[in-house]
């Protein structure tokens, strides 16, 4: 009898959440944050429902960097969302993307 794991069906859950999110809801603020940390995650589920549920090993590499990806990505997408800056924090706009790359650096040297 053929398995589905429960991963896949996060994943197909937060890509009809992607879908509907797309056919016209107008939201203030960016949303490009938001599809990416939506794409993100179903990705992410599909990956691990293909690892653990049917033994595909070719995306063990990629799992920890987008599980380090993910909370620095969801902070970004809901804030993303607020219609209300934050201001200038001592954290600035610019020094998440150092945060993101060194992040990602790190999961990989942790990997190996």
């Amino acid at each position: 009898m053929l398995s589905v794991p429960l991963p896949f069906l996060a994943g197909l859950v937060f890509a009809l959440t992607l879908y509907r999110s797309l056919k016209g809801v107008e939201l203030p603020g960016t949303r490009r944050y938001f599809y990416a940390f939506l794409v993100l995650y179903a990705f992410q589920g599909v990956g691990v429902g293909l690892r653990f549920g049917y033994g595909v090993d070719g995306l063990v590499p990629f799992l920890p960097i987008t599980a380090s990806i993910m909370p620095p990505l969801a902070f970004l997408a809901f804030r993303g969302l607020t219609a209300s800056s934050l201001g200038c924090t001592p954290w600035c706009p610019a020094s998440w993307q150092w945060r993101l790359v060194s992040s990602a650096i790190l999961s990989i040297h942790c990997c190996w």
